[in-house]
Order: structure tokens, then sequence, then C-alpha cells
């Protein structure tokens, strides 16, 4: 990625979003940046992304928030938004902030977060600030289905991934 530091938004309906922001964390490690994640809503999904990323400790560092929404007897998932959900969100954001200004990372993976704000979990406004805020170096990554103009707006570069074909 470049000196100057990029705000990278993948969203849409389709899959891929995550993998794409990975896939960025880990050729970033490979050239010996730091990256930070914090996921946000669906951090208790990913525990063999974890196994892959503590592989790169020291590279690598990453935050796990939000709620299991989903019923283990049905699959369904839960989207009334819960007070504790609130909590959490606020926590992932208090460290995605002390990430981005502790000079310490290149990347700064928002995962999911773009849901979030969609819902009005974490207000973009909170968002917005971290962007505008954020050392001029360091590139900052949203993940997420349904992000906000106001998000995509102030990002440097948008992908919108979105379903052709499902097996």
């Amino acid at each position: 990625m470049d000196k100057l530091g990029r705000v990278l938004v993948y969203t849409g309906e389709g899959k891929g979003k995550s993998s794409q922001a990975l896939g960025v964390a880990v050729r970033m490690a490979g050239m010996g940046k730091k990256v930070a994640i914090v996921y946000f809503d669906q951090g208790f999904r990913h525990d063999r992304e974890r196994y892959f990323l503590d592989l790169y400790q020291g590279y690598v560092e990453y935050f796990l928030t939000g709620l299991d929404k989903r019923d283990s007897d049905t699959g369904e998932f839960c989207l009334e938004v819960l007070p504790e959900e609130i909590v959490k969100a606020s926590k992932g954001l208090r460290k995605a902030r002390e990430y981005a200004q502790s000079g310490n990372y290149d990347v700064l993976i928002l995962e999911e977060i773009n849901v979030l704000a969609a819902m009005g979990i974490v207000s973009c406004k909170e968002i917005l600030d971290m962007i505008v805020n954020k050392p001029a170096y360091l590139n900052m990554i949203l993940t997420g289905r349904n992000c906000p103009d106001c998000i995509m707006e102030k990002a440097d570069f948008v992908t919108e991934i979105r379903e052709i074909h499902r097996y």
C-alpha cells in the first residue's frame, strides 16, 4: 500500500469481503508491516482465521468483540439490537481508536463495522471521526454489507461485492 494511508471499504451482498481484507493483512504482514484487526459482530466465528493469524504474531494483532446472534438450534440470526451489543461495539471502537493512534500499525481492519453502522449500533459520526483523525500513513479497511453512504463518500476506494452465481 501507499505511504499515504488510504481508506478502503469492502461492501455488498456477495461473499468475500472479509477474505479480501484478510488477504491484505497477510500480504502486508509478509512485507513486514504491522496489522491490527477489530472483529466487530462476528469475531466468534473466525476461529480458523485466528489460528492462521496467530502464526503472524508480532505482525498481526486482533481484538474480538460482538455477540453470537445466531440461534444454535435454528440457525436464525437475531436482528434485534441488544444493549449488550452496544456496549461491546463501544469497546471495539475504543480498541480501534487505540490501535489507530498508537503509531504501531500500518493497517487497521474494522471487520463488519459497516453492518453495525447500518443498524445504528455505532454511529456514522464515530466512524467518520476515526477516519478523519487517523494518522496520515495508516491504511484503514472497513468491511460489511450495507455500508452507509456517508462512510463510502469519505473512502478513497469502495469495492462492492455482489453475488452473480451461487453453487
